[in-house]
């Protein structure tokens, strides 16, 4: 099993009791904090982030166009070595769908984002 590395969960924000993730867990994390994160805002990463958080308020919601940007942001992590990305928009909610690769294979993660709350579901048996 590849050494996928160990850091503070972080989605959104740091966790409030510092809880360490590692694995797969921490590189979809690390992804949707890119996806999440307004270009140019991560103090370690400049180039970073998809700036999903304000795609809900814009009037320019092209759902296609988004899946190919956040599978090319998925990618500039260097541990993500394949990135396929579809987004659905309904009711209000951005639904994120990623299969992603690393050195171990194919998993799956899912981003939901609304105006209140973000939500990610990890699936490592696909």
């Amino acid at each position: 099993m590849a050494d996928l590395g160990t850091d503070f969960s972080c989605v959104l924000d740091l966790d409030f009791n510092l809880t360490m993730v590692s694995g797969r867990r921490a590189l979809a994390e690390c992804v949707a904090r890119r996806w999440l994160t307004i270009g140019g805002t991560l103090v370690y990463d400049r180039a970073a982030g998809a700036g999903l958080l304000n795609y809900l308020e814009s009037e320019d919601r092209d759902v296609a166009q988004l899946g190919g940007r956040l599978e090319a942001e998925a990618l500039e992590d260097e541990r993500v070595e394949n990135a396929r990305v579809t987004v659905t928009l309904e009711d209000g909610e951005l639904r994120v769908f990623g299969k992603l690769s690393d050195a171990d294979g194919d998993f799956a993660l899912t981003l939901t984002v609304d105006g209140v709350t973000t939500q990610l579901l990890i699936d490592e048996a696909t």
